[in-house]
């Protein structure tokens, strides 16, 4: 088991700082370029304000930490919990910062689900000739 723990925090001593660093660069820029097509002026909601916002210093940041928290759980005897703890946290941040990207496209998709459609006349049924 604890074997198992050593290559796992090892994984992601070094694929979740890539994660955070290619999700900064990458595809929150995409976003930003899409809301901003998609929205116009809009305001945004604030989950994806706050990530979309959020300076790239405090995305690398956030990478260090998880190298640098997986780094020290990878060279203790017992690091289960530790590694179980990371994991956790890896994807409550993803999940956050994935929710907080979709927000705006579902509530344009709710949006357009609640709003009452015209009903178009059927084929056929236009003035009589």
């Amino acid at each position: 088991m604890n074997k198992l723990a050593n290559a796992l925090s090892s994984i992601l001593w070094v694929s979740m700082p890539m994660l955070f660093i290619g999700s900064a660069y990458f595809v929150i820029p995409k976003f930003e370029l899409i809301f901003e097509d998609m929205l116009g002026e809009a305001p945004l909601p604030k989950l994806t304000e706050i990530i979309v916002s959020t300076p790239l210093f405090l995305w690398l940041l956030i990478a260090f930490g998880f190298a640098v928290f997986n780094y020290y759980i990878s060279r203790k005897e017992q690091n289960g919990i530790l590694c179980a703890a990371s994991l956790i946290a890896i994807f409550l941040i993803s999940g956050t910062i994935i929710i907080g990207l979709f927000l705006p496209v579902s509530g344009g998709i709710i949006k357009a689900i609640d709003e009452p459609q015209t009903k178009s006349e059927p084929a056929g049924t236009g003035q009589p000739m």
